[in-house]
């Protein structure tokens, strides 16, 4: 009995939290309009330190396969799978932000 009023809330909390973020970042929400958002990000990126976005692309599909809250077992987070030490190292305040990140 209490462990089913604790998957209920559980669940509530978890239908909460997913609403709020989905109405934080919608771009995310979205798959498409967050793959163009990443897109832009890389090709801005990619021209600014004179790389191939293909370059940039194949990491984030290896690292994290586009997944910008992935933390590895080591942890490494987000699209580049970047340490935080080494965030820390370059200024990066947002780890989980794909700009920030890539």
């Amino acid at each position: 009995m209490v462990m089913r009023g604790l998957k209920r809330n559980w669940l509530i909390l978890s239908g909460i939290f997913l609403g709020l973020f989905l109405m934080i970042f919608p771009c995310w929400s979205a798959g498409t309009n967050f793959r163009q958002e990443i897109n832009r990000i890389v090709e801005e990126i990619a021209h600014k330190y004179s790389l191939e976005p293909t370059l940039i692309h194949s990491i984030i599909k290896i690292e994290s396969n586009y997944d910008p809250w992935a933390i590895s077992p080591k942890g490494a987070i987000g699209l580049m799978q970047l340490m935080p030490t080494t965030a820390a190292q370059y200024g990066v305040r947002d780890i989980f932000d794909p700009r920030e990140n890539i």
